[in-house]
């Protein structure tokens, strides 16, 4: 991090069984793991921060296994940002419904109070836009023309759905 001039990373896949903070060479780590400590640990995600803007976190919450709130500070203003690890194509809908519903729950918990970014794994191929997302999609997609998107499985176009939605 120090060779590139990071002062904060968002990690996903920690696959930690618990949520801990740990410092390491002057950096902090926070983890978000499963809750209760319950079963393997699948997922988890967390954020390495530097020692030079430490001084500036004032909190950082493990909502889950799956998401984790920094709170921090800077030119007198406070931001959150959200790190995210989305559950993938294959998994339950009731687990990828779960999930979308605490995101907006945990966005809506700070809206207006401070600027909020989101980052992380969202599990979601975009591919080419359709004429109902210029609203919320610009041009410059990763993936195949607008076309594949109705040839997309079933699945992977519902993680689609559920970022598109989560947008508006």
């Amino acid at each position: 991090m120090q060779q590139h001039n990071i002062d904060i990373m968002a990690i996903q896949e920690t696959k930690q069984a618990f949520s801990s903070t740990e410092s390491h060479d002057g950096y902090t780590f926070f983890f978000s793991g499963k809750q209760g400590n319950r079963g393997p640990a699948h997922y988890g995600v967390g954020f390495v921060i530097s020692p030079q803007i430490k001084h500036r976190i004032l909190d950082c919450v493990p909502v889950n296994d799956r998401m984790m709130k920094l709170k921090i500070s800077a030119k007198g203003r406070k931001y959150y940002i959200m790190n995210l690890h989305a559950p993938h194509r294959g998994r339950p809908n009731d687990e990828k419904q779960n999930f979308w519903d605490i995101l907006n729950h945990q966005c809506e918990a700070h809206a207006g109070s401070a600027p909020c970014f989101i980052v992380g794994d969202m599990n979601a191929r975009i591919h080419g836009r359709q004429v109902s997302e210029f609203d919320i999609m610009g041009h410059h997609t990763f993936g195949r023309d607008a076309g594949y998107v109705q040839e997309m499985p079933g699945d992977q176009l519902e993680n689609r759905q559920y970022l598109i939605d989560f947008c508006r």
